[in-house]
């Protein structure tokens, strides 16, 4: 990673502030020289989403586009991931969907979910998707 970062024209990483974080020895993991060195070249990048790109009254890349007034049409995407899955033809097209895009990693929380998935799916009926 140190001589891609050292040969990149940019650099950037998950926010503003992991990327001031990563400046300092406790963060940087022993990078911080070469992130340093970057200066302007290295910035963070927030996480997070567009909601004028995203609006699901105008994607195009879902089933079926709705808005605050037509709530009921969102239902036709849940069951049209489900039967991309190979779900469809379960008992109960109804139940709650979870859903989490992450890394897979105990920084971003999955160590909870996977401590209480179990006692989860025992208590109570849903869907969940990684």
């Amino acid at each position: 990673m140190k001589v891609g970062i050292v040969y990149a024209d940019k650099v950037t990483t998950v926010s503003p502030t992991y990327a001031r974080e990563v400046h300092y020895p406790y963060f940087g993991e022993g990078l911080e020289g070469v992130i340093n060195a970057k200066g302007n070249d290295f910035i963070g990048i927030l996480n997070g989403v567009d909601y004028t790109e995203w609006n699901p009254k105008n994607d195009t890349l879902i089933y079926q586009q709705y808005d605050e007034q037509s709530l009921s049409e969102k239902v036709e995407n849940k069951h049209s991931l489900l039967r991309d899955f190979g779900l469809a033809n379960t008992d109960n097209l109804d139940l709650p969907m979870i859903g989490i895009v992450s890394r897979l990693a105990e920084q971003k929380g999955i160590d909870l979910i996977i401590n209480k998935i179990e006692s989860l799916l025992d208590e109570n009926d849903f869907r969940f998707f990684i």
